[in-house]
């Protein structure tokens, strides 16, 4: 049977259906439960709250996972690569005395404005080697060890950032910035409850498809059918948080939050659409399903629920911080 002995039994969506501003008007079972595969669970404040209790006593008797070097201990258990490691980890490098051995650092160079502005001893303009240091200074401040997949983008010179999330701030007066940075805050954003996070679990598992794709080991709908419940769940995570934040108001199966919710680039009603078009696309046009224009749109729903996850948990670092 062929791609076209599917179409006339399936109410597909197609690519061009998907809009930034689209709305599901519609229950998610179409009134009659033929999509109970998408997976729709009815919001519950209560269970989700009770949920994060738990999630929250898990994690304060979870002493398997450091703080300074969260992955490693996935890296242990065999949950994530050598390699994945290697791409991902950032570690918290305590202060070094100036006993020890010190390796060169290097600092932003200062922008060049013409002869007479730049002094040569301006001590940012160049290198410097820490043992030349004339010891008045024991230390210096904790410092942030960076995966290849952070440096590939970056050189002595420019700040590392996450290909997955290049601008964590978008907002106009960068409100979130000096949150979006911080060590503490970027190391926290690895685990949950003394699992992986939602979000890191969708860069993981869209970059094991990409490598297993390439190599013609695993198609497209293979990795929907296997990984739609995490994407669900971490598309639910995001929604709850909303929902809690907003009041639980607002409209929609979802519960979504007040229009004047600020969003990163995607807002949530437009993810829960998207998640439910690749669903129905990957049970009703079949070999279709893997071409290379749908494989790019589900990497583009993934990276956007990635990157609305991470904002979310800005806003709510910095609301906890006020």
């Amino acid at each position: 049977m062929n791609s076209r002995d599917y179409r006339s039994n399936c109410d597909v969506l197609s690519i061009s259906s998907y809009s930034s501003d689209s709305k599901n008007t519609e229950p998610r079972d179409g009134g009659n439960g033929s999509d109970s595969e998408d997976f729709y669970i009815p919001y519950d404040i209560t269970a989700a709250a009770a949920e994060e209790a738990v999630e929250a006593a898990e994690a304060e008797s979870y002493p398997g996972v450091d703080p300074n070097d969260p992955l490693r201990y996935f890296l242990e258990r065999g949950e994530i690569t050598p390699n994945e490691y290697d791409k991902w980890k950032l570690v918290k490098e305590e202060p070094r005395h100036q006993e020890q051995p010190r390796p060169i650092k290097y600092k932003r160079k200062t922008p060049d404005f013409g002869p007479g502005y730049n002094s040569d001893s301006d001590p940012d303009s160049e290198c410097e080697d820490d043992d030349n240091d004339d010891g008045d200074n024991n230390d210096d401040g904790p410092t942030i060890e960076y995966g290849n997949g952070y440096s590939e983008h970056a050189d002595e010179h420019i700040d590392p950032s996450d290909p997955w999330n290049p601008t964590p701030d978008p907002t106009s007066d960068r409100r979130y910035s000096n949150i979006a940075t911080n060590s503490e805050f970027i190391l926290k954003r690895f685990t949950h409850g003394g699992k992986l996070s939602s979000s890191f679990g969708l860069k993981l598992i869209w970059e094991r498809f990409a490598i297993s794709s390439s190599q013609r080991y695993q198609t497209l709908q293979d990795f929907w059918q296997e990984n739609a419940l995490q994407i669900y769940e971490a598309l639910q995570d995001l929604v709850e948080t909303q929902a809690v934040r907003g009041g639980g108001g607002g409209g929609g199966v979802f519960g979504a939050t007040p229009a004047s919710y600020e969003y990163h680039s995607t807002p949530v009603e437009t993810l829960d659409n998207t998640f439910e078009t690749i669903g129905r696309m990957s049970r009703c046009i079949a070999e279709d399903f893997n071409t290379p224009s749908i494989v790019a749109y589900v990497e583009e729903f993934i990276m956007s629920l990635y990157r609305e996850i991470e904002f979310n948990a800005l806003v709510e670092a910095v609301e906890a911080a006020e």
